[in-house]
């Protein structure tokens, strides 16, 4: 991945943006993939944890240097998403062609262990509809196309949600789906994930109920859709 003048001691940071910049560079002006570390990914994580560390320790001396940091972990993201589409396109490009030709000198040696499984796993849907449609259409075959079971989704999602019955107010708050929820007020009727049930439940909250006329009637007032 280095190889652009560092010292051993500079390889021993793994990653600077310093190197993000060259990287993006040179990955721009190639056609093919450049060869990245094994750890590329986990490298460039634990760069941006560390300017974090160093951004909270700063915090309350510098604003001019946390004004620096910012700037600089910033500009880091938009060069590593940068570096991210233009290997995508590649790897895309590499992949269309595996599944068209079916060749096994398609150059894949500089693909990271992370591209790797996007690769393949693009490779298998391209084969696939080119074989269930494209090829069948040239055979006069009737072409075949796997849908997505919608409705069964929706029915483990059902699964996944009770009907409550509120037993003493209880203010908003935020679940563990990331979601807001509430406020709820004595007796009032909800439907609500199961996780949220269950702690809800351990803190004699809410009860369960059966009824399926409250679902119709009382979807409205749960979860982030409720108006305060």
């Amino acid at each position: 991945m280095f190889g652009v003048g560092e010292s051993k001691e500079e390889r021993d940071i793994r990653i600077t943006y310093e190197t993000l910049f060259e990287i993006q560079r040179r990955e721009r002006e190639t056609k093919e993939l450049q060869k990245l570390d094994d750890s590329f990914f986990k490298d460039v994580l634990n760069y941006f944890k560390e300017k974090q560390e160093v951004l909270s320790k700063l915090s309350a001396y510098s604003e001019d240097e946390v004004d620096r940091i910012k700037t600089q972990i910033y500009n880091a993201k938009l060069l590593l998403k940068k570096i991210y589409d233009a290997r995508e396109k590649k790897i895309v490009e590499k992949a269309i062609i595996k599944a068209r030709t079916k060749s096994d000198i398609i150059n894949t040696e500089n693909l990271l262990k992370e591209e790797r499984i996007f690769f393949d796993k693009l490779v298998d849907m391209l084969s696939e509809f080119r074989n269930n449609l494209l090829m069948r259409l040239i055979e006069g075959k009737e072409i075949i196309v796997k849908e997505e079971k919608k409705e069964k989704e929706e029915e483990k999602k059902e699964k996944d949600r009770a009907i409550v019955r509120f037993l003493t107010y209880v203010p908003k708050f935020v679940g563990i789906d990331g979601k807001v929820y509430g406020p709820f007020s004595t007796d009032e009727v909800a439907v609500l994930p199961m996780e949220i049930v269950k702690v809800l439940v351990d803190k004699e909250k809410v009860e369960v109920i059966d009824e399926e006329e409250n679902v119709r009637e009382n979807t409205n007032k749960s979860g982030s859709d409720r108006k305060e």
